[in-house]
């Protein structure tokens, strides 16, 4: 403890009227605060039921499938937010511990699961320049504006490879990656692949709430047409 911490506490120890309306100050401020958050927090609520969402605040287990992210290495996550007329729609807050892969720590992850018996292909869609290069990632001769845009990386077999090589093979999906994404936000889009869940992001950025059935409308319009088919 410093001189001046200790003259502090001898100040008040020698001062106890100071003390106490120090104390019924700091009572006050701590009082404020509570009704302020509490206050934030029905509004969200609210917010959030009005869209047909519910959230769950809280840490989210790292065993937990809803978080299978190929690239989720030691990221902490949290604040699952669920929908009651969409069960396949998963929401969550993905944080990257101080010195990892992002430049941001905080990002918002729509996800959603696979609604039919097939499965879709395992990859992971980058923005070009994030994360350095990949030896796998597919390029298109036909698609170069697509391919100097984002690395696509699969991951798995021979056989997955040719069907992510297939799926990306369509100027609209391009087309749709590289307009109506980037109206979103200014940067391209992240999405990845478990095989039984899709993830879309974009990395360090958290969506605010008053956004997301603008972001929800696009993502699950791309989702349906690309992947639920």
């Amino acid at each position: 403890m410093g001189n001046s911490e200790y003259d502090i506490i001898i100040f008040l120890f020698k001062n106890p009227d100071v003390a106490a309306v120090l104390g019924v100050f700091a009572l006050i401020l701590t009082i404020a605060a509570y009704f302020s958050n509490k206050k934030r927090t029905n509004a969200e609520e609210s917010l959030l039921e009005s869209y047909g969402l519910d959230k769950k605040v809280s840490s989210i287990k790292y065993n937990n499938p809803i978080i299978d992210m190929p690239s989720r290495g030691t990221s902490i996550f949290k604040d699952l937010i669920r929908s009651a007329k969409d069960p396949s729609l998963y929401i969550f807050t993905k944080t990257n511990l101080p010195g990892k892969y992002s430049s941001a720590p905080v990002t918002k992850v729509f996800s959603f699961l696979c609604r039919n018996k097939t499965k879709y292909p395992s990859f992971a869609l980058r923005p070009e320049g994030v994360f350095g290069k990949y030896k796998q990632d597919i390029k298109y001769d036909a698609h170069p504006i697509f391919s100097k845009s984002f690395y696509l990386v699969p991951l798995g077999s021979r056989e997955n490879y040719e069907k992510v090589h297939k799926l990306f093979d369509d100027e609209s999906l391009h087309d749709y990656l590289l307009s109506e994404m980037i109206t979103l936000f200014t940067q391209p889009i992240n999405i990845e692949s478990n095989g039984k869940q899709v993830f879309y992001y974009w990395d360090g950025f958290d969506f605010v709430l008053e956004r997301f059935p603008e972001v929800l409308s696009v993502l699950k319009k791309f989702h349906e047409k690309y992947f639920d088919t």
